[in-house]
């Protein structure tokens, strides 16, 4: 843990916090003043809205003036490519360690980012570092404690739910978009975030480009944030849960995901079989609870998928 160890020189360094807004103007607001009690006095604030149609802007410019630095885009650019706007706004303002914060999360750790630098300055192996993330309605419940990814047999991401009871930094499958900080060499070695994820999988992919150019991702189980889940967002996709959108991006995510990363076996001989399997099981599934829309989205989905061209990335 910290230790009551302060953090000195690093303190000049600038934090860049990036938080993609799209219709969220409540959840954009708390989270925003969640923000107001870190002790980190180099930070800078910066909200990405998506094209949002409910006075977001507006609103966050009453309330909050110049405290933060608001980029206004015209239509929903999509997660990654909206992060990519700030992170690119903060590289060119300086910033030596870039925080990827969800819109929908509460920081209520006042040392959360005095925490995360002190990571970086103790180990320059670290490309990406997470904290513990709790569900905000169950706030001593984990629902990000490290996680695992697996491109075999369709296993794909799972959060951990544990926080070890010796509170030490681990290495980790991939850290989650939800919250995670980078820092500036990382991002020049590595890149931003890849857009052909719009949503979905980015935070996997940016993960293994990482690990892939000899850095760290790690999990800091004592500094932590609040998450409010999304409801929409919950379930498999055969539970009829998602709506049409997400099961597009979730089927189309996986498989880029794969093709970017996988083995020749994975590609060409597992992946196209569970790929078969997947779209007949959620084709029936749908049927059954006469969900077309799902199935349409599902096929375009994997459609897209096959045929994009994938971005070249460092």
């Amino acid at each position: 843990m910290l230790e009551n160890r302060k953090i000195s020189q690093s303190q000049e360094d600038l934090v860049s916090v990036i938080i993609v807004n799209w219709n969220g103007i409540q959840d954009t607001i708390e989270c925003l003043n969640s923000l107001a009690s870190q002790d980190y006095p180099s930070l800078q604030i910066i909200v990405i809205d998506n094209g949002s149609i409910d006075n977001s802007v507006q609103i966050l410019h009453q309330i909050f003036g110049d405290k933060i630095i608001i980029i206004s885009n015209q239509q929903n650019l999509g997660f990654a490519k909206g992060n990519n706007i700030g992170i690119q706004y903060a590289l060119d303002h300086d910033a030596k360690y870039i925080v990827l914060l969800n819109n929908d999360t509460i920081v209520n750790d006042p040392q959360l980012i005095s925490k995360l630098v002190l990571v970086f300055c103790n180990d320059g192996t670290i490309g990406i570092a997470c904290p513990t993330i709790y569900y905000e309605s169950r706030p001593t419940i984990p629902w990000y404690a490290g996680a695992k990814y697996s491109l075999w047999f369709g296993g794909g991401g799972k959060h951990n739910q544990h926080v070890p009871q010796n509170n030490k930094i681990t290495d980790t499958g991939y850290a989650t978009g939800c919250c995670l900080m980078v820092n500036r060499n990382t991002l020049l070695r590595v890149g931003l975030l890849d857009e052909n994820f719009y949503i979905y999988e980015e935070d996997v992919d940016w993960s293994l480009r990482v690990k892939n150019a000899g850095l760290r991702v790690v999990y800091v189980p004592y500094a932590s944030v609040l998450h409010k889940v999304s409801k929409s967002a919950t379930g498999a996709p055969g539970s009829g849960k998602y709506p049409p959108s997400i099961v597009y991006h979730v089927f189309r995510s996986r498989i880029l995901l794969i093709r970017k990363h996988g083995r020749p076996i994975q590609k060409y001989i597992i992946w196209p079989i569970l790929l078969f399997l997947q779209v007949i099981y959620h084709t029936l599934a749908y049927m059954l609870l006469n969900r077309w829309q799902k199935i349409s989205a599902m096929y375009r989905g994997v459609l897209s998928a096959l045929f994009v061209q994938l971005h070249t990335t460092k």
